[in-house]
């Protein structure tokens, strides 16, 4: 039987029990071990490029109801390129292969965006452009992932010197 288990730590662990989630990496993995038991790989296929953009839908209206709960008054203005562009910067920031990093990643610099805002209004929007072309330029896997990394490899390199 082949794992199509997700082996790295993440939110994709979550998944790895999921029947339905199971089904859909086995069948762009191995659709053909995965019909020999008798399931239909042309089903699972037609949930996943159908039911996976619905709930994406769903989930980008559902932000958007609590948004406007939330600040009580939306308007097509507030909604600009600048806002649109800032949860790009967070996720490249974080790395978008680990949800964790990500969360980091989003939660470190939309604090010091909110810090920058406060204090100096002109020069947030100035620091995450610096951010963004850092982050593509030095990291482009995420700055939080880039610095996970190197940390892990300090610390071994570090253990197998004093070994």
């Amino acid at each position: 039987m082949i794992d199509v288990r997700p082996q790295k730590a993440g939110a994709r662990r979550l998944l790895a029990h999921a029947r339905m989630a199971v089904a859909a990496l086995a069948t762009f993995m191995a659709s053909s071990a995965f019909a020999a038991p008798g399931d239909n790989v042309a089903l699972v296929r037609q949930l996943g490029t159908r039911v996976g953009p619905v709930i994406g839908a769903a989930l980008a209206g559902l932000s958007g109801v609590l948004y406007t709960v939330w600040g009580q008054y939306i308007t097509p203005s507030s909604m600009g390129m600048t806002a649109a562009s800032l949860p790009l910067i967070w996720v490249a920031v974080g790395g978008r292969s680990d949800l964790t990093a990500t969360i980091i990643g989003t939660l470190v610099v939309l604090s010091g965006f909110q810090a920058l805002t406060i204090y100096g209004s002109q020069y947030a929007l100035v620091f995450m452009g610096v951010l963004l072309v850092l982050t593509v330029l030095i990291a482009p896997n995420g700055l939080v992932l880039g610095l996970i990394t190197w940390v892990t490899k300090r610390v071994a390199r570090r253990k197998q010197e004093t070994a």
